[in-house]
């Protein structure tokens, strides 16, 4: 066996064990190994594998900073009952795995209030409260209308702009939902 590398707890073989790891995650790694192994040499080996995916991803910024932060914060300014809201509304709407509603950590626009940003298209929207929230699903998740009135224009983001070539015509088009055949009665019972 050579320096640095350890027998895995299970009958796997030799892994690579990095420095400070636990046994716990060692025995993880050698899991992924065994796992993947039989994929060395194999370009891109998910593909042929077939996943669900959601249609709309929407994150709600619910970071928070000292009281004291010169930027602000979105939860001082209530994202956590935007983002149980939103998630709770889109359940209530029939949307569950078909729109994904996740929390985030900093979105980097803490002076505009409750930030979220819909994927794919890449709509910012700032300053959302709880009361907008059946608008944004109404009006541009479900009916792909974006509630201008909330955007952040994309030159007062303050992300860096990608280089002009890779920008391909700006924001993503926002179109409806496809529904058909996704949603069947009994999918707002699924917990």
């Amino acid at each position: 066996m050579s320096p640095g590398t350890i027998r895995g707890p299970c009958e796997l073989g030799e892994i690579r064990k990095a420095p400070g790891r636990t046994r716990f995650g060692t025995h993880r790694t050698a899991t992924l190994t065994a796992i993947l192994s039989p994929l060395q040499g194999v370009s891109r080996p998910w593909r042929g594998f077939s996943m669900p995916k959601f249609q709309r991803h929407i994150f709600t910024c619910v970071h928070e900073r000292a009281a004291d932060s010169s930027r602000g914060c979105c939860a001082a300014k209530g994202s956590e009952d935007v983002a149980a809201a939103l998630k709770t509304q889109l359940h209530a709407a029939g949307l569950r795995r078909i729109v994904r509603a996740n929390k985030s950590g900093c979105l980097d626009q803490c002076s505009r209030g409750t930030t979220m940003v819909v994927y794919p298209e890449g709509v910012w929207y700032g300053a959302v409260g709880v009361s907008d929230v059946d608008e944004i699903i109404q009006r541009h998740i479900i009916g792909g209308d974006v509630v201008e009135r909330l955007v952040i224009p994309d030159e007062d983001l303050t992300g860096r702009p990608w280089p002009a070539e890779a920008q391909g015509g700006g924001r993503a088009e926002s179109r409806p939902l496809a529904l058909d055949g996704l949603m069947t009665p009994n999918d707002q019972d699924l917990e």
